[in-house]
């Protein structure tokens, strides 16, 4: 008997197979464990957690040797491949951006056919809250010289004010110390206009000095008029957003208005009166009663005689002479008139 105890292999055989019946017994059916039962259950335990944690670790570590090492790859190369493809959409939205800028510099030079136009970057502006004075990668080594005009696409930024080998300082209109000659592009008239910096205005722009009498309305566009040796003619300089008309509320206010033709003075009259005025003439005067519809402004305005004839009126009085709507009234296009209906 001592001879089996001593035999090792025997032993752990024995140990081996008792073992497995109790796991067997353990596992048979629905029933209450003996103390014996949960003894053995509570030592083998930690021995069967152990060998399922080594089981599973030597299971995933081949999986991965043989089975995911392919698809680890093409994920690496995949995500590499998103990466450059990120990166080429990212460079193509900034080449869309300058063949965009470029081909409005092209149209406006198309259109500016008399300049010879050098294409340049912003590089650096003004320390601030607003972009008045910027710096350009342009200079002597581009043939730029001081006060040369400015422009974009959309028109005058602003003129040269300092020159380097390689740079140049730009002087934009909307700085305050710049003066720019323009004229209102529908009526020609003459102006100037004068950087404001003041803050919250957007970058605006005042228009100064035009004549008495001027004509002028929100949506006007203000362009270079040529005058001096700075800015070339024809650029656009901005569009009127808004008309502050304080010298003629002024002089309405303060002054009493007269007829230029009859010195008569102009004042506002009731419809009674108007009609106590009429009614006051002696039998059989005839009058004649006449709406303004254009005053001093240019155009042909064929549209306005057509509807005045479909209204039912019969007579227009244009610039001081009576026409029949019957008969085709031209007029020039570049000229100021004056449209009554009669």
């Amino acid at each position: 008997m001592r001879g089996l105890f001593k035999n090792k292999p025997f032993v752990i055989m024995l140990i081996a197979i008792v073992l497995l019946g109790i796991l067997a017994f353990a596992t048979s059916g629905e029933r209450s464990v003996s103390w014996l039962e949960s003894t053995v259950g509570a030592v083998v335990q930690p021995v069967q957690t152990f060998a399922s944690k080594a089981s599973d670790s030597i299971i995933g570590f081949f999986q991965r040797i043989f089975k995911t090492t392919d698809a680890d790859k093409a994920l690496e190369q995949l995500s590499a491949r998103l990466a450059q493809l990120e990166g080429v959409a990212e460079e193509n939205e900034k080449l869309r951006a300058e063949n965009e800028r470029l081909k409005e510099l092209l149209n406006y030079s198309g259109v500016s056919s008399d300049y010879t136009f050098v294409t340049a970057a912003v590089i650096g502006n003004s320390q601030g809250i607003w972009f008045d004075v910027f710096t350009i990668n342009a200079g002597r080594n581009k043939g730029i010289q001081k006060d040369m005009a400015v422009v974009n696409a959309d028109g005058l930024v602003g003129r040269i004010t300092e020159v380097g080998a390689t740079w140049s300082k730009v002087t934009s209109i909307i700085d305050s110390s710049t003066e720019v000659s323009v004229m209102v592009d529908r009526t020609r008239e003459i102006g100037l206009t004068r950087g404001t910096l003041t803050a919250g205005d957007g970058n605006m722009l005042e228009l100064y000095f035009l004549a008495s009498g001027y004509d002028l309305v929100p949506g006007d566009v203000i362009i270079t008029n040529g005058m001096g040796s700075v800015y070339p003619r024809g650029i656009t300089v901005g569009t009127v957003t808004e008309v502050y008309d304080y010298l003629r509320l002024l002089w309405a206010r303060v002054g009493t208005p007269h007829c230029p033709n009859c010195g008569k003075e102009i004042r506002q009259q009731t419809i009674d009166q108007i009609v106590d005025q009429v009614m006051a003439l002696g039998e059989g005067t005839r009058i004649q009663v006449m709406a303004p519809v254009i005053r001093g402004k240019k155009g042909e305005y064929a549209k306005i005689f057509e509807d005045a004839r479909k209204s039912g009126y019969v007579r227009v009085r244009v610039d001081g002479s009576m026409y029949d709507l019957s008969e085709e009234i031209k007029l020039e296009k570049n000229l100021k008139h004056s449209i009554e209906t009669v």
